[in-house]
């Protein structure tokens, strides 16, 4: 007899009612983008959602429902039942699971059920390996990135990355009909012989605030924003209604176990968005964004119009609906999230359970009810959920001792978290490289790097312009020069490779060059210092230049590349900068990146590029941008960290702090408002932070009078973007 079979016979047994339990149910999980838990008609919300409020009747209610403050969090803990921050995760930006990770479809269709996942992805779009059909859907039709426009033609403007599979498609049409149209169409046309899995990711209400006119003409006493927000649920909310009435004209809702949650919390912007009386919002670990709306729907095995009082979270839905499908999760991974079947099926069910929380800027860990919350200045509030859900009164004052152990558990459970990800030491940057004009005056690219450590080592730098043409490059320099300069002096130049040299570029994995090609190279020792590489132009030509910077010996750990950096002139057409790097290995690595403009006037740079945006590329797609690096307030610790010098607090300097797979990225760096000028390019490692309770002083609860304890988590937003401990840069192929 089957787990989910004995559960239910044992329940009616308890409660002298009969509850069947059909073999393999058919699974429909539904996920609102960015709804909040006070945005729902049933709890006052502005929009009318009369099928939510039939699936709530007819169902059961999660009272305490909790996902992660963001999109692509949520996502990565429901697909693999493990918490995003093992892999390092913590907001959007931040990478995707590896390739290797298993994701909940891959369980259920082992089981044998037919997949289907439409909407938004938001789980990789670089290569195929990360569409959904390679991460075990049979059939795909959405959006690969994070947010979209409403209407217009698919892949046509903001409208990109729909596909239908791997193809492309040019539908018209608001995006919550086409979702509600195609799975409609999907349980139309499904085998009734074989259980199902429908995973539809709505983008509503998620921004922009784009509604059908029809319905936004609905409310007309709210403001225009507050208007089209609510219309927009309401269509959800149509289109979750086609789906049950679709299931219903089958014969299967019956036979069907219904989901549907939120991602994260409202945005709770002035005008629109409703995290009831909960604090905080979409991006912070308080109640307001991780604590949502949550239904299940099943006919004759979820009791109707119930309420659990469960704790039950994003990550717990692979093994329990694993267990619902009557089958096992198909990792060996160790799963941080629990198989809570049995409290689909009652609702008095109560299993203890910790949970974990890890955002960009704050952090939580809540064991039970009981919850510590870390915020991004690394100050701690501790609070009793049962009696204080709204988190107003603080406790760490009045009870030290739960304090500490919260705090001792925390960090405990960080580092379990962490166990995957910071013992992984094969990951790191394998090679710098700039491509750009060279040979003008203004477009010349000016790159450099830092070794630090003691002794020597080989580093292999090439100039390669004329075998460019080999890769398809048009306007490819027919005779680049290469020279190194240390503290204002020349100390090797290069127009010509040495054909002895080919070795070395064999030994670090880069391309060969032509025979007797004018690319140039340079193979030789070096020791501690700051370089320059500039790369100049023979008989006053011009033309794209590849240049390449590599370790030729990354194993020696005891002189290592620090950083490496490109000076550029920025606007001036082909002269724009695109420097690029690769990351090599397995796991992920924590990048800082920065586009320095106005900070560079302080060291006499009179042309610096007032407002440089800076947007990370993987292929062609643009995974992350900054035009201002104070817009996360975790770069300055980490370029403090890695050694870089200061910006000023407000200035317009661009930085990224991203978590990156193995790949070949490309940096752009352009003026904001279109402006001119000079900016240098960085690129650090950030390094692992130091642990909480390093950093307390051994003070951890210098608390008197029953005053709150003071400075017990100042190392958070250090502790928020570890790394891999002493993971330098490792140079090798590009």
């Amino acid at each position: 007899m089957t787990l989910p079979t004995r559960i239910a016979l044992t329940l009616a047994w308890l409660v002298g009612v009969a509850l069947t339990v059909s073999a393999q149910p058919h699974i429909v999980f539904m996920i609102a983008d960015d709804l909040g838990w006070g945005d729902v008609s049933w709890r006052g919300g502005d929009a009318r959602t009369p099928r939510l409020d039939q699936l709530r009747t007819g169902g059961m209610e999660f009272e305490r429902y909790y996902a992660h403050p963001s999109c692509v969090p949520t996502r990565v803990a429901l697909q693999t039942g493990r918490n995003p921050y093992r892999f390092g995760i913590t907001s959007p930006g931040t990478g995707f699971p590896p390739l290797n990770e298993h994701f909940l479809p891959e369980t259920l269709r082992a089981a044998g059920y037919a997949t289907h996942l439409v909407g938004k992805w938001h789980l990789g779009l670089d290569t195929e390996d990360y569409y959904p059909t390679s991460r075990g859907f049979d059939h795909f039709f959405g959006f690969l990135g994070g947010g979209t426009d409403y209407f217009g033609t698919l892949n046509d403007g903001v409208r990109r990355n729909w596909l239908r599979d791997l193809e492309p498609v040019t539908d018209t049409g608001y995006s919550t009909d086409l979702f509600g149209d195609e799975a409609a169409n999907i349980i139309a046309a499904h085998d009734l012989g074989q259980p199902l899995f429908l995973m539809v990711c709505f983008n509503a209400p998620h921004t922009p605030l784009e509604a059908p006119a029809e319905l936004e003409a609905n409310y007309p006493e709210l403001t225009e924003d507050a208007r089209t927000y609510a219309a927009m649920i309401e269509s959800m909310d149509l289109a979750i209604g086609q789906i049950f009435d679709a299931l219903a004209a089958r014969g299967m809702i019956n036979d069907t176990l219904i989901i549907f949650v939120s991602d994260n919390g409202a945005v709770n912007a002035d005008t629109h968005g409703d995290n009831g009386d909960f604090r905080g919002s979409k991006g912070n670990a308080l109640e307001g964004g991780v604590r949502l709306p949550g239904l299940a729907h099943w006919p004759g095995s979820v009791p109707a119009g119930t309420v659990s009082q469960q704790v039950i979270a994003d990550v717990d839905w692979l093994p329990t609906l694993a267990t619902v499908a009557e089958t096992t999760p198909g990792t060996t991974a160790p799963l941080d999230g629990l198989d809570l079947s049995a409290a689909l099926l009652d609702p008095g069910h109560d299993t203890p359970r910790t949970l974990l929380t890890v955002a960009q800027r704050t952090a939580s860990y809540q064991t039970d009810l009981t919850k510590i919350y870390v915020d991004q200045q690394g100050d701690y509030t501790v609070y009793n959920l049962e009696v204080d859900p709204h988190e107003a009164n603080d406790l760490s004052g009045l009870q030290p001792d739960l304090a500490a152990a919260l705090i001792t558990t925390f960090e405990a459970e960080q580092a379990r978290m962490r166990a995957d990800f910071s013992s992984n030491s094969t990951i790191g940057l394998a090679n710098i490289s700039v491509r750009a004009s060279a040979g003008g005056t203004a477009g010349s690219p000016i790159p450099g790097f830092v070794l630090t450590g003691d002794g020597t080592k080989e580093m292999v730098l090439r100039a390669v312009g004329p075998t460019l043409a080999d890769y398809g490059v048009t306007n490819a320099h027919p005779d680049p020069g290469l020279e190194v300069i240390r503290d204002a002096t020349s100390i090797a130049t290069n127009t010509q490779w040495d054909a002895t040299d080919a070795d070395a570029f064999a030994s670090v994995g880069a391309f060969p060059l032509r025979n007797e090609s004018t690319d140039a190279a340079i193979v030789t020792e070096f020791s501690n210092g700051a370089y320059t590489t500039p790369v100049a132009s023979n008989a006053d030509t011009t033309g794209v230049t590849l240049l390449e910077i590599y370790d030729a010996d990354p194993t020696d750990r005891s002189l290592r590349v620090a950083n490496t950096s490109t000076r550029a002139f920025v606007g001036t057409g082909d002269g724009i900068l695109v420097p690029g790097f690769v990351v090599n290995g397995t796991g992920t690595a924590r990048l800082l990146i920065r586009a320095v403009g106005p900070g560079l006037t302080e060291f006499g740079v009179t042309d610096a590029l007032a407002d440089p945006r800076l947007t990370l590329f993987r292929g062609s797609e643009a995974i992350a941008t900054n035009t201002a690096w104070g817009e996360d307030p975790l770069v300055a610790d980490a370029a403090m960290a890695a050694g870089a010098f200061a910006l000023a607090e407000e200035s317009a300097d661009a930085a990224l702090l991203v978590s990156l797979e193995a790949g070949l990225y490309t940096v752009a760096v352009e003026g904001t408002n279109g402006e001119t000028g000079t900016a240098l390019v960085e690129l650090y490692l950030a390094p692992a932070p130091t642990r909480i309770s390093e950093r307390l002083n051994c003070s951890r609860y210098e608390s008197k009078n029953n005053a709150r304890p003071i400075g017990c988590c100042p190392a958070l937003k250090d502790h928020l973007m570890w790394s891999i401990p002493d993971a330098g840069i490792a140079m090798g192929p590009f």
